[in-house]
């Protein structure tokens, strides 16, 4: 090798010196910060209540509650933080919409809000056990039902038992036909047992459309309770006429002949009437669950999360006393959902016919209950 030139790196090509031109400097692109709008300071009482259904007091109360598991995890410049994380999802559940909350000023993709929302999502169904629930004590079983006794004279009540259509997309799959409701839309048939101040003891939010309210309770933990256990001794539910008369579970009278028996039908009516008005509070409260709740069809069981999300910020307005919102896109939701429920009842009066003779020993005892009641305290309110 030796004598030979030592070898010297070359370019590929040979341009003439006076046609060089240096290779261009790619520069590193600048990150993009859109300015995110502080709804929280910036927006007057009202339109932030109209946007996000809670006032800033309540949400304030909500993010202390869970702002460590939905906080950054990371100090990265321009994180968003756990406040507008909160808003966001507040703001899907008014809307059903993931591109509505990413186009809404908050300066996040379409994606990251979906990712947020299930965060926060998570994050409050971690407060379930807290603010879903009977009283769990005596003492206060007798509170409610001293409440709803004030109502209408009713006794014994500790909750108002009925079902509501929540709709939701076409899930698909083999098992896609059983969401399609008598109505003719896709829905989850929802029960929820509600207390006098029309907070939320319990929800059932398993069971798609096609099923029956009956075959919803049958199925629940709570008939387990009253008929297994001594939890509600001395306690009643009390149900419109889509459900079977129990012992514990008290309905209307399909045809009442004496004044005592009106007497029953009338103050059963007016009590298991809250009900109604949690449904309407709870449905224009967030209206995802009027206007369609929309997943993919591998995660149908966000669709619970969403409904059971709703109910705790719910049950969390009721107990921090914030005033339902009032505003025209959520308007007739009540009457809509009072329309259905009427609708149902007719469809299943039969439950209630207490004229034939199938299963006669069976149905005595499941209306030795409410004929006692008629015969004693309601007959007694007649005579006065």
């Amino acid at each position: 090798m030796d004598g030979l030139d030592p070898i010297v790196p070359m370019d590929n090509f040979e341009i003439p010196d006076e046609d060089y031109e240096p290779p261009l400097q790619r520069r590193r692109r600048t990150p993009v910060i859109r300015e995110r709008f502080n709804y929280f300071s910036e927006l007057p009482e009202e339109q932030f209540k109209q946007r996000f259904r809670l006032k800033k007091t309540t949400v304030q109360m909500i993010l202390g509650l869970v702002v460590d598991r939905i906080k950054p995890t990371v100090d990265r410049f321009h994180a968003i933080d756990a406040l507008t994380r909160l808003l966001i999802t507040l703001r899907f559940l008014a809307t059903g919409f993931f591109f509505i909350c990413a186009a809404d000023n908050f300066g996040v993709s379409q994606t990251s809000a979906h990712d947020i929302v299930q965060l926060v999502v998570s994050a409050l169904l971690e407060l379930r056990h807290r603010y879903i629930g009977f009283p769990p004590s005596l003492h206060l079983l007798e509170n409610v039902k001293r409440k709803f006794h004030g109502i209408a004279s009713f006794p014994k009540t500790i909750g108002a038992v009925d079902c509501t259509h929540v709709r939701v997309q076409y899930p698909g799959g083999e098992e896609g036909y059983l969401y399609m409701n008598r109505k003719g839309y896709y829905s989850k048939n929802v029960q929820v047992i509600a207390g006098p101040d029309l907070q939320i003891f319990n929800v059932v939010t398993r069971w798609p459309g096609r099923f029956h309210d009956m075959t919803v309770f049958n199925n629940s933990r709570v008939r387990y309770w009253f008929e297994n256990t001594d939890m509600f001794k001395d306690c009643v539910l009390i149900g419109d006429a889509g459900y079977e008369c129990r012992p514990y579970l008290l309905t209307p009278l399909a045809n009442p002949q004496t004044d005592a028996e009106a007497n029953y039908n009338e103050s059963l009516i007016r009590t298991r009437n809250v009900v109604e008005r949690t449904f309407g509070v709870l449905k224009r409260r967030f209206p995802i669950l009027s206007t369609g709740i929309r997943v993919s069809s591998n995660h149908t069981e966000r669709i619970d999360n969403y409904i059971v999300a709703c109910v705790i910020l719910h049950n969390i307005a009721v107990s921090e006393r914030d005033p339902e919102p009032e505003d025209d896109e959520s308007r007739g939701q009540e009457a809509e959902h009072s329309y259905a429920d009427s609708e149902e009842d007719e469809v299943d009066q039969s439950l209630q016919d207490d004229s034939g003779e199938r299963h006669a020993r069976g149905r005595n005892s499941r209306l030795e209950t409410r004929n006692r009641l008629i015969q004693t305290y309601f007959s007694a309110i007649s005579r006065t």
